[in-house]
């Protein structure tokens, strides 16, 4: 009995290992794809991004929600890269078609720090086509 318990865990312990070696994978050749998108469109890492000076970062959406009359009126995404996050707050809009999370895109302009996040207020930006992910 304590053998084919052992038999058992040792499989189990073999799936999670190879679940946990795939994962990495999947996330190292996704940074790897950002990379090449921000050495292509001339954007850099977010972790390199200074406070107080004009930058371009590209990366994807994670997260975007709408801030009440209560707040800062207006639309709130954050973009990450991996090595960091940067908010971007388009001030007076409710919804901008494509602004998604899981969409890529450029951004550009000054960054600030905003109630303790790396903040870009009305950026100019660039969403990319599907075929560029």
């Amino acid at each position: 009995m304590f053998e084919y318990l052992n038999q058992s865990t040792a499989r189990l312990r073999h799936r999670w290992n190879k679940h946990r070696e795939d994962r990495r994978a999947s996330n190292d050749s996704e940074e790897r794809q950002l990379a090449k998108l921000q050495d292509r469109v001339g954007a850099i890492p977010m972790r390199e991004a200074k406070n107080r000076t004009p930058v371009k970062v590209a990366g994807v959406i994670q997260s975007v929600t709408f801030n009440s009359k209560e707040q800062s009126y207006g639309l709130s995404a954050v973009l990450t890269d991996k090595t960091a996050s940067v908010q971007l707050l388009w001030m007076g809009r409710k919804e901008i078609p494509g602004v998604i999370p899981g969409a890529k895109l450029v951004a550009q302009g000054m960054l600030a720090n905003v109630n303790g996040l790396a903040t870009i207020v009305n950026p100019k930006y660039t969403l990319l086509p599907i075929e560029e992910y």
